[in-house]
Formats: structure tokens, C-alpha cells, sequence
């Protein structure tokens, strides 16, 4: 079960009802449709829009939720979504000779008639030949109705949506339910109209805590969950959800960095919250290789995605349900603007998302998105000022592999050895190798670069070497796997940990920069970065 929303989430541009001398909300009074005449296509395209669909001018002012029903995707507008529930295993009794009305559950004393949607649209039922997953609770200023679903997918900001130019039967059920249509990823998906449902008399939830004045945007959140701990994140600042991908652990998967996330040829950092959060994971710390992931915008410098194993819901907390962080329970309480405590025992974190985008680690770590189609995403923007983009500062450095890509400026390079022959084998992830004699026969303790990454390393690869650097003035030895190159790079990113890309090619691989001080090298050291 969630956590009681308001029901009511206007449209700020629908007006509330007229009312009688009593208080009562007076009916309002409808024309009868006439069937509209053929006409040419071009001609229907200028048309006024017909009854059934929403005006022009009410178009696509909100991102749009996706809703799986099984054979087909549906997009609801988020400001017509109150709340995603799970469904429960069986749907209570309703009473009704109303369309598609399957039952209803009861919500923390509230009863909310339930719609089996996908009927209606020329889709096979959901209930009960399949086995629905959740219960999309959806409305209209006070009034609000569930929606049976597989599943509520992701969300989709508007610049992702291309709307299309349809004309639609408006005496069609069908068409009058989705009567438009938008292209999502090449997909062509129907929007529902929330107020055709009550329109045929399906019935209405109506509760007395609608009465309260309506909150702002900002006590709508979207739930999401890393690591076996639930968070929650402001709606009016997510950019999008992602589905889940393949995280790429090259693209600078070290601290709270887990590597990146690729998405419709957009290229981000995927940012772990519990090392940045310094908070510890219930379920072991083991990360699948594909998450989801949901994006936060950055001005002027790009966006970056937080991992999140499972996007479950859309809540709407009380402020004074959030109590205050206890300082002891994360290293960095300043980015948890609260905690509450959900009916079920369950704590939600809520992040403090004004603090997240002020961050010079996470600013830093958003300039890593781009295009992957030979177009910066950032990096090609005109300056406000009108004055050309400034050219990234450049670096020669010799570019390593080993567990990930990574770079050592070139003048903090001594030497390159090959390997020796003892330590040509599958060295495992021990971090230590023990030491050999250097020229000057003193000592030369070696380390394995992949074992700081949490890789097994080797010794045995074609192109494995020894790279000497000083650590805190004493010379060391680490092996890397590969020996790439050595070029001069673009920094994209001047913090500690640099990004460097190879000039003008957006789309080629990033290398991390690494510092020989900044390592841990002790027999039980461990890297940190960050």
C-alpha cells in the first residue's frame, strides 16, 4: 500500500464547477452529439476538435506516465495521476452496470472503483485471465477512479513526445477513451482522456480529504528504490525515468560512480546513492548489470541518472509526515531533506533535490552526458553571453586498461616495465603483488590497478605492463592490462577524478583520470576517488 495522496491534483487550467444556491455542484448541461461529416483530410486536420477529445490548447502541458495493459501501451498525463498502488489479489465486490467497472480496493479507508481499461480499447481483459500487477489511481480535481495494469512503465517528458495529427471517430468509445496520439521512441501510443470514464457514469471516489486546499507539485514524489532502500524524489524536478539498460562499466565506474547508462543515443554517469549517501545497502551491496534509472537535470552542464533497481511508485507526503534525519544514519545528511515512515513499517528517505543539483561532485559527474550520434549534448550550446563555447582545456596522458578505461598524466609517468614472469598468470583480485628489484636494486612494491576497481586481474595478457609512478614521494608499480595509447585529450571535467574524450568526437569512450596520491596503496589499502 502507498502513502495517502491527495486526491485532487487540478489541472491548473480546468475551472472548478458552478454551484446552485444549496452548495451543491450543478449539472452542467451537454449538447447531443451529431454524427460529423466526412471530410477531406486535409480539411479535418483544421477542423475544431470534436467533442469527445480535449481542445488544442490543453495539449500536452504535462509529461506523460506509461501504462502497460498488456497487449498495449497507454500514456496518461502526470497531472492526471494520483497514485500507483499494488494490486491486490483480489478486487473487492462492486455493484455496477457501468463499462469496464471490475471491483474496487480500499484504499486507508477509502473505497476506489476499479476499471478494467483494456475492454474498452479492443484489448483482451486483464481481470481475471491475467494477472495484473498494480492499480493506477487517476482523476480529476476531487474525483478520482483506479485503472487495473501490468504495470506504470516510466515517465516521459514532453521533449521526448512528438504529437501526431489524427482524426478520430468521436462516436467511437475507443477514440473518444485515446483520442490522441503521440510517437514515444518510434513508438505510436494513445493518450487517455481521464474524463470520458465518468462521462459513461463509471463511478467516482469522492473523499472528504479533497476538501483541503490543493499542495504544490513539490508534495508529489516519485518512489524508487537502490540497494534494498526506498527513496523519494521530488516529481517537479525528474527530468525522466529511464528503463532499465545495460550499465556500462567503463564510463567511470569507481566511488559513487557506478559507470553509465545509454538511452534513445544519450550517453549518462549512473550515480549509486548509498557510497555518495554513505548510507549501507540491505541487500548486499550486489548490483545487477542492467538498472533503471531516473535523470536529474543540471543548468548549463548536462544531467545525470540514479540508479534505481525498481521505480515502484507515485506518493504524495504531508510535509509534517517527514520527520528529520538523523545525522548518524548516512555521511551526508545535508542531501536527505527528511524521513517518514510508511504504514507498513517501510522508511522512505525523501532527498533533498536542491542539494543534489548544487553539488560540485554530482555537477561535475553530469558533464559526462552526450550524444552518441555526433552531437554534444551540452558542450555545443551557446553561451548566454553570445560568445562561442569555450574550448576544453587539453592533457597528454597515457591512456591504461585495466577493469575500466583510465589515464595518467603523462608526466607523472616514470617508466614502463613488461611484466615478470611470476606474475604472468590470473592474479585474482588481490590487491598486493609483493615487490620486485628495481634498477638501483631497492625495493619496487607492485599493486593491481583492476583489483581497485573490483576486478580480477591478470598478468598474462598480451598487453600487460608495469606503469611507475611516486606515491607520497616513493616509487611503486602497478599493473594494467593494456597499454592503449598516448594521446592529448579534451578534460571535460577539471574536478578531482577528471573525465578526459578525445577532441571533436563526442561520441568517442571516456577516460578517468587518475592521481598516484589519491590511491590507497597498502597491502589491505582500497581505492578511493572520491
Amino acid at each position: 500500500m502507498t502513502e495517502a495522496p491527495d486526491p485532487a491534483r487540478p489541472d491548473p487550467e480546468t475551472e472548478p464547477a458552478a454551484e446552485d444556491a444549496t452548495g451543491e455542484e450543478a449539472p452542467v448541461e451537454t449538447a447531443p452529439r451529431e454524427p460529423a461529416p466526412a471530410q477531406h483530410p486535409v480539411a479535418a486536420q483544421q477542423a475544431p476538435t470534436a467533442p469527445g477529445a480535449p481542445p488544442p490548447e490543453e495539449a500536452l502541458s504535462s509529461p506523460l506516465a506509461l501504462i502497460d495493459l498488456g497487449e498495449m501501451t497507454i500514456a496518461i498525463a502526470v497531472r492526471d495521476l494520483r497514485e500507483v498502488m499494488v494490486a491486490p489479489d483480489r478486487l473487492q465486490p462492486l455493484r455496477s452496470t457501468r463499462p469496464g467497472v471490475i471491483g474496487c480496493v480500499a484504499l486507508r479507508g477509502q473505497v476506489i472503483p476499479v476499471i478494467d481499461l483494456a475492454p474498452l480499447i479492443g484489448q483482451p481483459p486483464l481481470h481475471p485471465d491475467a494477472a495484473p500487477g498494480v492499480v493506477v489511481i487517476v482523476g480529476k480535481a476531487e474525483e478520482v477512479y483506479g485503472i487495473i495494469a501490468r504495470t506504470a512503465r516510466q515517465i516521459v517528458p514532453l521533449r521526448e513526445v512528438t504529437e501526431q495529427a489524427i482524426t478520430t471517430d468521436d462516436q467511437d468509445l475507443c477514440d473518444r477513451l485515446l483520442p490522441r496520439v503521440v510517437l514515444i521512441g518510434g513508438h505510436a501510443i494513445g493518450v487517455l482522456d481521464t474524463t470520458v470514464l465518468p462521462q459513461l457514469g463509471v463511478p467516482l471516489s469522492r473523499g472528504q480529504r479533497a476538501q483541503r486546499p490543493v499542495r504544490d507539485a513539490a508534495d508529489h514524489y516519485l518512489l524508487f528504490e537502490t540497494g534494498g532502500i526506498a527513496f523519494c524524489l521530488p516529481l517537479n524536478v525528474i527530468e525522466t525515468t529511464l528503463p532499465e539498460a545495460e550499465v556500462d562499466a567503463s564510463v567511470l565506474a569507481s566511488g559513487p560512480c557506478d559507470g553509465g547508462v545509454t538511452h534513445q543515443g544519450t550517453q549518462r554517469a549512473l550515480l549509486d546513492l548509498l557510497p555518495f549517501l554513505g548510507m549501507s545497502p540491505v541487500n548486499g551491496g550486489m548490483h545487477p548489470p542492467r538498472a533503471s534509472s531516473v535523470v536529474l537535470p543540471y543548468p548549463e552542464k548536462g544531467s545525470l541518472a540514479l540508479r534505481a533497481e525498481k521505480v515502484r511508485d507515485i506518493r504524495s507526503l504531508r510535509r509534517q509526515a517527514i520527520g528529520r534525519m538523523p545525522s548518524m544514519l548516512c555521511s551526508r545528511p545535508d542531501m536527505i531533506s527528511g524521513a517518514c515512515v510508511a504504514e507498513d513499517g517501510e522508511t522512505l528517505y525523501v532527498l533533498n533535490a536542491e542539494a543534489l543539483l548544487a553539488d560540485p561532485t554530482l555537477a561535475e559527474l553530469s558533464r559526462i552526458a552526450h550524444r552518441k550520434d555526433g552531437r554534444a549534448a551540452k558542450d555545443r550550446q551557446p553561451r548566454k553571453d553570445g560568445k562561442p563555447p569555450a574550448r576544453f582545456p587539453r592533457q597528454a596522458a597515457l591512456l591504461v586498461q585495466s577493469g575500466i578505461r583510465c589515464a595518467f598524466a603523462l608526466e607523472q609517468v616514470t617508466e614502463i616495465l613488461s611484466v615478470p614472469e611470476h606474475l604472468q598468470r590470473d592474479l585474482g583480485a588481490e590487491l598486493f603483488l609483493g615487490a620486485i628489484a628495481a634498477r638501483d636494486r631497492t625495493l619496487l612494491p607492485i599493486f593491481s590497478l583492476a583489483a581497485h576497481f573490483g576486478h580480477a586481474a591478470t598478468g598474462k595478457a598480451p598487453k600487460a605492463a608495469l606503469v611507475l609512478v611516486h606515491h607520497q614521494g616513493e616509487p611503486v608499480g602497478l599493473l594494467v592490462e593494456e597499454i592503449c595509447a598516448i594521446e592529448t585529450l579534451d578534460v571535460i571535467s577539471g574536478a578531482a577524478g577528471a573525465i578526459l574524450r578525445r577532441p571533436l568526437d563526442p561520441d568517442a569512450p571516456l577516460w578517468q583520470m587518475l592521481t598516484p596520491d589519491a590511491l590507497a596503496l597498502t597491502a589491505a589499502g582500497t581505492l578511493d576517488l572520491f
